[in-house]
């Protein structure tokens, strides 16, 4: 049995449907073709015995109804009628079961006993047969007398048809399996055709070559959704051997000289004797540690928002409190940073201003953009709105730093990039990468927008409440 089921698959989706659609069909077949053989020869069965009994009635109403007729009339009668059966033998019973008529026969019949016994004991009609012959007996009444007559009689144009009728369908049989394979082997190479350039094209496919694209199919069946799938996973694997890329290529260029400056520091420190060179070469090879410390954090980072959030973690979570908790912390670090706050009148009560995430990540998000806010200010300033949207609440952090150019916007939220505002500015061009990915796992939005002279990033983020408990 396993060696069979082992050979079943490794046998192509190509020929298993072939196998499939011949195999189910032609059993269909031959289940039809054998009830029509069944359904002909019950057929047969039952008109065959309705001839007997009705020749049997008319002989018997001929022998006893009709004075004019004697036994020897009656039997050339039933001899020379074109209505007689073939091999026939018809015999008349009194109620006595005395043999009152017999009809011309090459021998005289033995009926069976046990058709004898149940027209004695009361049926009024009983159909049997042999492995030849029909049989039929039948009970009659007669100006209160009863008879009984016996008939049996061979069909034989009845089973010359049944013959034929399955000797036509065999042939019928063979000529439509023919068809099934044939026509099997077509549609199975039709549907597998499809699924078959799909696997060539897919086989194409390297790391040099993500780029590439499987040509989505003009039906709108299940290979068509498969394409479609399939193309949105070389979009995110592509994605991912880009972000590799720079990834490496971004981190070793901005842990390149750090290193290198710490290295040198080092090697100061360690050749003089000077402690206050050597306490400044190591204050400042602690603040090169805290920068190389910062990057690997924020990769860090990066990597935990990088798939869903877990629904666990998730908890109704006042964007209000949170934006204020970010202010407390970053001018207790910098106290020269101030925060002009501006809530709209709408959003007075609390569930308009609660979300539904996970409280740590959101408090990330907003915290670069609230660090980044005041770090690329002139006046070390910004300002905070908060406002209601469609069914979310829409915060926009805005400062008058230098603007970002136009070239620049669609690439803000890309990995690792840094606009012309940020020179002679420390950073990794990290954090606004975090922050659109920790709002995208909250199912919002954020974008960049330069208005009346004010760079402005608005997050927009549900919130917690159907609108209906809202309104």
């Amino acid at each position: 049995m396993d060696t069979i089921s082992a050979r079943i698959k490794s046998i192509g989706i190509r020929a298993r449907l072939a196998w499939a659609y011949t195999i189910v069909f032609a059993a269909l077949f031959a289940v039809a073709f054998t009830s029509v053989y069944f359904i002909f020869e019950q057929y047969r069965k039952r008109e065959f015995f309705q001839r007997m009994k009705d020749k049997t009635l008319t002989t018997y109403k001929l022998f006893v109804e009709v004075d004019e007729i004697d036994v020897k009339t009656l039997a050339l009668l039933d001899k020379n009628t074109i209505n007689s059966l073939s091999e026939q033998k018809i015999e008349l019973f009194d109620s006595s079961f005395q043999l009152i008529y017999s009809s011309i026969g090459e021998s005289s019949s033995t009926f069976p006993l046990h058709i004898v016994k149940k027209l004695k004991s009361g049926a009024s009609e009983v159909v049997d047969f042999d492995d030849k012959y029909e049989l039929v007996g039948i009970k009659f009444l007669y100006k209160g007398h009863t008879y009984f007559g016996l008939a049996r009689a061979f069909d034989r144009y009845g089973k010359s048809k049944l013959a034929f009728l399955s000797g036509a369908l065999f042939v019928v049989y063979v000529v439509v399996v023919g068809l099934l394979i044939a026509l099997s082997l077509f549609l199975s190479r039709s549907i597998t055709k499809p699924l078959v350039k799909l696997t060539t094209e897919i086989g194409q496919f390297s790391p040099e070559n993500l780029s590439l694209r499987i040509e989505n199919p003009k039906s709108q069946d299940e290979v068509a959704l498969l394409t479609s799938k399939f193309n949105e996973l070389l979009d995110k694997l592509e994605k991912a051997f880009k972000f590799q890329y720079h990834f490496i290529h971004h981190v070793s260029h901005e842990l390149k000289t750090p290193l290198a400056v710490l290295i040198s520091n080092a090697e100061t420190a360690l050749s003089g004797n000077d402690s206050d060179n050597q306490r400044s070469s190591l204050l400042y090879i602690k603040s090169g540690l805290m920068e190389i410390s910062n990057i690997i954090n924020a990769m860090i980072d990066i990597s935990k928002v990088e798939n869903q959030i877990s629904d666990s973690t998730l908890r109704p979570t006042r964007i209000d409190e949170l934006i204020f908790e970010c202010i407390d912390e970053i001018v207790y670090l910098n106290n020269e940073s101030r925060f002009d706050i501006n809530l709209d009148e709408r959003l007075v009560e609390s569930e308009l201003l609660t979300v539904k995430g996970n409280t740590r990540m959101l408090k990330m998000a907003l915290m670069n953009l609230l660090k980044n806010a005041v770090y690329y200010s002139v006046q070390g300033s910004a300002l905070v709105t908060l406002q209601r949207g469609n069914n979310s609440i829409e915060i926009i952090i805005a400062n008058d730093g230098e603007s970002i150019l136009p070239n620049e916007q669609d690439k803000l939220f890309s990995h690792l990039f840094r606009g012309e505002n940020s020179r002679n500015k420390k950073g990794f061009g990290i954090g606004l990468v975090l922050v659109k990915r920790i709002v995208k796992l909250h199912h919002g939005s954020v974008a960049y927008k330069l208005e009346e002279g004010l760079n402005q990033f608005i997050v927009s983020i549900p919130i917690a409440q159907p609108p209906s408990s809202v309104a």
